[in-house]
């Protein structure tokens, strides 16, 4: 049996990490009126497939709408992980810290949207 054990910097990262996708998890779940499951895709993929088949078959506006919500959702998680696929072996570790400064950037953008509704 090997025993690994964290450094001080790897529990604190990993403690943001959990604090900001516990964040994104909470927060970012909707596109448009749309609610999304942004941590697993596969329920938005039956979501949009079921939506689609609504919008062809019965022809439903507001299936159709729902179905391109999904789509939009489906393809910000498929290029994300793209983007982030890449800028973690251009940058290795790095790509935290980037990571880091787009959820605060983010969360000040929500902090300043939720402030002007009310408003």
């Amino acid at each position: 049996m090997v025993a690994t054990y964290l450094n001080a910097g790897e529990l604190l990262m990993l403690f943001v990490l959990g604090i900001f996708s516990g964040f994104e998890l909470t927060i970012f779940n909707k596109v448009w009126q749309t609610s999304v499951n942004n941590g697993i895709m596969t329920g938005n993929l039956k979501n949009f497939a079921n939506d689609l088949f609504e919008a062809v078959v019965h022809s439903s506006h507001q299936a159709l709408k729902n179905a391109v919500h999904f789509l939009a959702g489906i393809l910000m998680f498929i290029f994300g992980i793209m983007y982030s696929t890449y800028f973690l072996s251009a940058t290795g570790h790095l790509v935290f810290l980037s990571g880091m400064i787009m959820n605060l950037f983010l969360i000040l953008i929500v902090g300043f949207v939720r402030k002007t509704e009310a408003d």
